[in-house]
């Protein structure tokens, strides 16, 4: 597994490790801490379309037709400090 499909990964768990998200069966949920974080993200960021982008461009990397280092400096131009929070 190279670098590109181990990140998503270290994000979720950091997550999980700081308090931000909890499984609860097959879902997994906010915690208080999730909720503040989401509070904070901006707006652009909470859209449920937002994600539907984000999966779209990771299928796409997944697939070879678009750049994992693009997609990421798009990323944290637009969240800069959203590794803060996890």
């Amino acid at each position: 597994m190279d670098l590109a499909q181990r990140l998503p990964v270290q994000v979720l768990l950091n997550c999980y490790l700081n308090a931000v998200f909890d499984q609860k069966g097959r879902n997994i949920h906010s915690t208080e801490t999730g909720r503040i974080l989401i509070s904070a993200l901006p707006d652009i960021a909470t859209q449920p379309d937002m994600t539907a982008h984000w999966e779209a461009q990771l299928t796409d990397i997944s697939q070879k037709q678009a750049s994992y280092q693009q997609f990421m400096f798009t990323l944290n131009q637009m969240l800069p400090d959203f590794s803060a929070f996890c």
